[in-house]
This record gives structure tokens, sequence and C-alpha cells, in this order.
């Protein structure tokens, strides 16, 4: 199975990096763990990670639910090893838009940072498969590329990544047979001051994330430790949609 490539052996390690010690990352799984507690009891919720990556997300849901049943798949061997050398779950080799995977076989599907780079009409696929594989009564939790809030005219979707506006996800879940449970922006105040640095930059094209470093000064991993807490308070306790952020976090059902 093919990758592109740019995600080298050494891309993976940096990523792994970043998805264990960044407070973006931790913050992320927090809130998606959250969630994940508010819509499924997951006791022994046998668990699939479509575009697990070394599978950070994984080891953390089991440390906190140890009878999650994990499965994981990825189409980066060099993600999966990673993932492999720290025992984290059963995994497998694979394209989330044709899921080797039994119909009705899951209770929880987590599929983060992958949507964006499968274009329109791959995200759509992506969900169709995740829809099948799921229970009837099974819960879906997303993490994927929002359209960029001030700047959004300056990005424009490519082959390779695109973009959605809490919107047009929602209306995308709902046309995928999901019913949408929440879907908000979040890191709203990261990103305003990410779009600001990019009022001067040269138009960028394709994957416009957020630059993240592993080894973040440690007064700013403080202070983004602090106001992620604030963020997620706003979201689910106030749940307020914030009007900006980078990324859209989002909670559907499959029918029962």
């Amino acid at each position: 199975m093919s990758e592109l490539r740019i995600y080298s052996p050494e891309y993976y390690r940096a990523l792994h990096d970043i998805e264990r010690r960044h407070p973006w990352a931790r913050a992320m799984r927090r809130l998606e763990i959250t969630l994940i507690d508010r819509h499924l009891s997951p006791g022994r919720a046998r668990t699939f990670d479509a575009g697990c990556g070394a599978g950070v997300f994984l080891a953390e849901l089991t440390a906190v639910h140890p009878g999650v049943q994990p499965y994981g798949g990825d189409v980066s061997r060099h993600a999966l090893r990673l993932a492999m050398q720290a025992g984290h779950g059963r995994l497998a080799e694979l394209d989330v838009r044709q899921l080797p995977l039994a119909d009705a076989t899951f209770d929880l599907l987590l599929s983060n940072d992958v949507l964006q780079h499968l274009g329109q009409a791959g995200a759509a696929e992506a969900l169709a498969e995740a829809r099948r594989v799921l229970r009837p009564g099974g819960l879906l939790v997303i993490r994927t590329a929002a359209r960029r809030g001030i700047l959004w005219r300056r990005h424009r979707d490519t082959d390779d990544y695109c973009q959605w506006s809490r919107r047009a996800f929602k209306r995308l879940l709902v046309d995928s047979g999901f019913e949408p449970r929440f879907v908000a922006r979040v890191n709203w105040l990261p990103g305003l001051l990410a779009d600001l640095r990019g009022l001067f930059a040269a138009r960028p094209v394709g994957d416009v994330g957020m630059e993240l470093r592993a080894d973040e000064p440690i007064w700013k991993e403080r202070l983004l430790e602090v106001y992620w807490r604030w963020e997620r308070r706003l979201l689910l306790w106030l749940r307020l949609r914030l009007p900006l952020g980078h990324n859209l976090v989002a909670v559907a059902k499959k029918p029962a």
C-alpha cells in the first residue's frame, strides 16, 4: 500500500512525540474521551481507531477505560510499527475508505486528522465505511480540519487536503446516514493567532494546519494547558459554539 513520501519514518516519530507530549494533543484527547463518556458507556466497547497512527489515542482511552477492546488501522506501516512496539491494541495496515471488516462489528469508531487528507469524495467513502462497520446505535467520534476563520477565502481545498465549515460537516454526517450529536470548532484562540500571523504569509495551498513542536517552552505549555482547559469548559458546560478554530470535533450516532 503506497503512502505519500512526506510520511516517512522520521515524520511519524516526530508526530508520535507531538501526540504524546504537546498540550494541544493531550487536550484534544481529553475532550474526545469526555464526549465519548457523555454519549456512550464505554464498558467493554469494541473500539476501532480508523487512522490510528502510532496508537496514542487508543492507549489513553484504554488507560481511562481498561475494559475497552481496542483495534486500530492505518495506511502507514511506519506508524503501525510504532504502535505495535508500544502494544497499542490489535492493528492492521488498511485504507479507511475500504475497511476489511465485517458489518456491524464495533460500538465506537474514532478517526482523528484523517478525513481532510482524503478529499471530499474520499471523506464521504470513509464515512460510509464507518457507518457500515458500526453496530446500530454505535458512536462515531471525529476530529478534522475546519474551514480557516478570518483567512478562509485564502485557503482552497486540494485533492489531498480539504476543510469544512461546521454547517457543511454536519450536513456531510447527515448525508452519510449519521445523527450528529455534537459538532464544534475547537482551538479558537491558537487558530486566531495563527491566522493573524498568516495575514503576512504567502497564499497557502493544501495542508494548512497549525505548526506544532513537541518541545514547547515550559511556560508556553502551561499557558496552553490553562487555555484548553477553559475552552473545554466553554464547549461542554456552557455549550458555546466558537466562531473560529482550526479543527472540528464531531460526535454522531448510527441510528439504532
